[in-house]
């Protein structure tokens, strides 16, 4: 255990040590390419960009990979002049940034692209893409020389485009970034340098506002720095005098000024800022009433211009043209990776469709036979349910019966015991009616059998509905002497297309149920058409059914209260009649004085 605790501690040790050097190896390059920009170094940039890139995307030392990769393509813009080039370079490797997630690399890109656009003349596109580089620096909190030196390039595009305010504030912002770098800079003569151009800057946007008299200072310190040999950026420094001299009305200083800037510019391929210098000298020399040396001033610089603009179409036509072959070989690769793509992907889809249509058919089938198992096991738990509840019942309800018939016939038929003929008569009826109750048992559950395995009843009679209630009320037993009645709302001479023997059957269980469970009172038949149909309602002023229970009383076996006399078929019977009969066989809720049962056919 020790052993593995040496051993891994030993790897870590290492595994830190190669990354600091190649983490310190990686600081020391990208210094080499600031110093080497800073001298303007651009043989020893172009040579060696490729070997610092892949060193930096191997060590994922992205800050420093991205300044080298934009350094490369702003010498290229200045040693070529082929800004389109340029542009698809940055165009890739904005592409890149944003395909690898490097927030930072995508703000750098753009100010490399804010800054060819200022160079080619696009100063609100320039301004733009500066402005969303400075937000993602800001975001990212990015601090460094890089970062610096993008406040300096987008004050001076606003400079160009007349934003002072805004110029003002991202000079204040950009002089407390360099102050804030100064302590243990790397790259002091960097800061320095941006420290320089931002103070160049605000003198030139003081001077283009028309505020002479707070440039002054400015142009002071930097006419001090000049002659103290301390000034990092001469050009922009002579620059912003030359401004302040033409504005302050000394021409002839501002034209020498001029010729120092001419000087500095000797070796640097920069047609933009020779244009501008140009611009400048002509408007001095008109200023000074020198018109022909202006205007030849102006000739030449535009002919120059012409010359150059020339030159640089021809090789952006010759590079098109290399490029459109190009295009077309990669154009013709396309098409055919594509059409090779394309017939991959239908025997692909084509197969899912298939695998999905066979798998959906199984599916299907699946589904269909779990059903019918579902099914099959529903109706055996139903069939062993009801057999449960059928012994229940009949056990008791039956059992009752047959010990009155067995009991009393022993008594009859025992010479020993001395019966009445009153007694006998008796007990002749209680068997009578024991005997006619295991009948009407017995019946139900059959006819309970026959509804359930039964097709819909056969309605062929032309029932007189009228006559079958009167006839259904004179064969109910009215022993407890209620008032039974008959109320028809139906047309004289009414008959319905049913069948007979059925609604007979179901309106006698109906009244029988009626008359059970009322003890005084009434029961009314009601007969009422509804279009092409019948409601015929048995209505009692019995016991009622308690809302709870109106439902259940359908259900086979179930009796509200068991000690009634019946096995609970009746109503189970008479409902799935009604359901053979085409109809319903409902209990009204709302009526409360008792029970009312509503048959619809």
């Amino acid at each position: 255990m020790k052993k593995t605790v040496v051993i891994l501690t030993l790897l870590m040790w290492f595994s830190a040590s190669a990354w600091a050097d190649r983490k310190a190896e990686g600081d020391r390059l990208y210094l080499q390419f600031a110093r080497w920009n800073f001298e303007n170094n651009t043989d020893s940039i172009l040579a060696k960009k490729d070997e610092a890139m892949a060193f930096f995307a191997d060590n994922w030392q992205w800050e420093h990979y991205y300044f080298v990769a934009n350094l490369a393509v702003q010498v290229e813009l200045l040693h070529d002049g082929n800004v389109s080039a340029c542009l698809r370079e940055c165009q890739k490797l904005y592409k890149f940034a944003t395909d690898h997630f490097h927030d930072y690399g995508r703000a750098s890109v753009q100010a490399q692209m804010g800054w060819i656009f200022g160079y080619i003349g696009d100063h609100q596109e320039a301004v733009r893409q500066l402005r969303e580089s400075i937000a993602s620096f800001r975001r990212l909190k990015a601090e460094n020389a890089v970062v610096v030196s993008v406040y300096y390039i987008y004050a001076y595009m606003l400079e160009l485009i007349g934003d002072y305010d805004e110029q003002q504030r991202i000079i204040d912002e950009g002089k407390r970034l360099v102050e804030k770098l100064r302590i243990g800079s790397a790259l002091p003569e960097v800061n320095e340098l941006v420290a320089d151009q931002l103070m160049n800057t605000e003198a030139l946007m003081k001077v283009h506002s028309g505020r002479l008299d707070e440039a002054r200072p400015l142009i002071e310190q930097i006419q001090q720095k000049l002659a103290d040999g301390k000034e990092r950026s001469v050009y922009e420094a002579y620059r912003a005098i030359a401004e302040y001299q033409l504005a302050s009305g000394d021409y002839r200083h501002a034209l020498e000024t001029t010729r120092r800037m001419e000087r500095e510019l000797k070796g640097v391929q920069n047609s933009g800022l020779q244009w501008g210098l140009n611009l400048l000298r002509t408007e001095i020399l008109r200023k000074l009433g020198h018109s022909d040396e202006a205007y030849d001033t102006l000739r030449a610089m535009v002919d120059r211009r012409n010359s150059v603009s020339v030159s640089r179409l021809r090789r952006q036509l010759s590079e098109m043209d290399s490029q459109y072959q190009i295009d077309e070989m990669r154009i013709q690769e396309q098409k055919s990776h594509f059409w090779w793509a394309v017939s991959v992907s239908l025997i692909i889809i084509i197969g899912l469709a298939v695998f999905a249509y066979f798998r959906q058919c199984t599916a299907r089938l699946l589904a269909r036979k779990n059903q019918e198992l579902a099914d099959a096991l529903a109706r055996a738990q139903e069939s062993d349910r009801m057999k449960t509840a059928f012994v229940q019942h009949i056990s008791h309800e039956i059992r009752t019966p047959l010990n009155i018939i067995t009991g009393f016939a022993q008594v009859i038929a025992n010479p020993d015991f001395e019966v009445s003929t009153e007694e006998r008569n008796r007990m002749l009826a209680d068997i009578s009616r024991n005997t006619n109750e295991i009948t009407t048992f017995v019946n139900e559950l059959l006819e309970l059998s026959e509804s359930e395995s039964q097709h819909p009843y056969e309605q062929n009679d032309d029932v007189d509905i009228s006559a079958l209630c009167q006839q259904v009320v004179g064969e109910t037993d009215n022993s407890a002497h209620l008032q039974i009645t008959v109320e028809s709302h139906l047309p004289e001479g009414y008959t319905l297309r049913s069948n007979a023997d059925a609604l007979h059957k179901i309106l006698t269980r109906l009244m029988s149920n009626a008359v059970k469970f009322t003890s005084q009172g009434s029961v009314t038949l009601r007969l009422t058409p509804l279009g092409d149909r019948l409601r015929i309602e048995v209505e009692d002023t019995g016991i009622g059914i308690p809302p709870e229970h109106q439902e259940k009383v359908f259900e086979r076996f179930y009796k509200v209260d068991t000690f009634k006399q019946g096995i609970g078929l009746g109503l189970t019977v008479a409902r799935r009649s009604a359901e053979l009969l085409g109809g319903t066989l409902t209990i009204d809720p709302a009526y409360t004085a008792g029970a009312r049962f509503v048959l619809t056919v």
